[in-house]
């Protein structure tokens, strides 16, 4: 079924994990009522987050979604074949999908990852060289699910035990002398480079307005890499820790509930507020 006949007035985009997902269960269900208002009032979803492709169409699908996606932080967008107006520079992904690439090779990051370590001595364990039982201890994902975490394009998750506030800085100047950085998510520190979710969101905007000029957006994230995609919202929504909460965008309105609890009550009230009538 085409997008574009929708018109669509009010698009959502949702980071997952710890957000429209529980952060230990990786269940929606707490957010369900409000997945159900936005299908009524035919206001798309577009799950932006720092899992793989292969982990998100899964969800995609069981959620019957026929909006965009973006994954790896914003490395790349996937448009559904079924869609119109898919942009010129994509390229045929599969039989279902088209994928726009924004961000850096995957095999650079995990050299340049390799490298930072080298030079900073400082102790960094990236996804590339874990297994797939490393990644489902660390993750709590099955080993089945742990496979399609590793199947990665543009990003790269890393775990770097008592870091310093210096440390820190060491690592991001380290990765802006490669031209890439480093974000910090729920569970791991990630590097990436020419991408992140708030140029996908800025993307995309642009899409749906040509569907739509006055269409709106509302952004839901709880972690430093949603910052961008927030700062693009009309509507952006904080549903993390209240001791994580970014400085900005100014506007941003803050879940008096974490995770998927949050994520309900904020989107009906946003849903009721842009006159949906929920």
């Amino acid at each position: 079924m085409p997008e574009r006949p929708h018109k669509p007035a009010l698009v959502i985009f949702t980071d997952l994990d710890a957000t429209l997902l529980d952060e230990n269960t990786y269940s929606y269900k707490d957010a369900a009522p409000a997945l159900a208002a936005c299908k009524k009032a035919v206001a798309p979803i577009v799950l932006v987050s720092s899992k793989t492709f292969a982990e998100m169409v899964p969800l995609h699908s069981e959620l019957s979604l026929i909006s965009p996606l973006v994954a790896e932080n914003g490395g790349g967008i996937f448009f559904p074949a079924g869609v119109t107006d898919i942009p010129k520079n994509c390229v045929r992904h599969d039989s279902s999908w088209f994928r726009l690439d924004l961000g850096t090779g995957y095999k650079r990051l995990a050299k340049a990852l390799c490298e930072i370590q080298g030079e900073t001595d400082i102790a960094l364990e990236g996804f590339s060289s874990m297994d797939e039982q490393r990644v489902s201890l660390l993750t709590g994902l099955s080993l089945a699910q742990a496979k399609l975490a590793k199947l990665r394009y543009w990003d790269e998750p890393f775990v770097a035990p008592a870091l310093s506030p210096q440390d820190r800085a060491r690592l991001k100047k380290a990765a802006a002398a490669r031209g890439l950085n480093i974000t910090g998510g729920g569970r791991f520190f990630h590097l990436h480079g020419g991408s992140d979710k708030g140029r996908a969101a800025a993307l995309l905007k642009s899409w749906y307005r040509r569907q739509n000029p006055d269409a709106r957006f509302a952004a839901l994230g709880d972690s430093d890499n949603d910052i961008p995609m927030l700062e693009q919202a009309d509507f952006p929504i904080f549903v993390g820790s209240k001791g994580k909460l970014p400085e900005s965008p100014a506007n941003l309105a803050a879940s008096a509930i974490p995770g998927p609890k949050g994520w309900n009550s904020e989107v009906l009230r946003l849903l009721k507020k842009c006159g949906f009538g929920v």
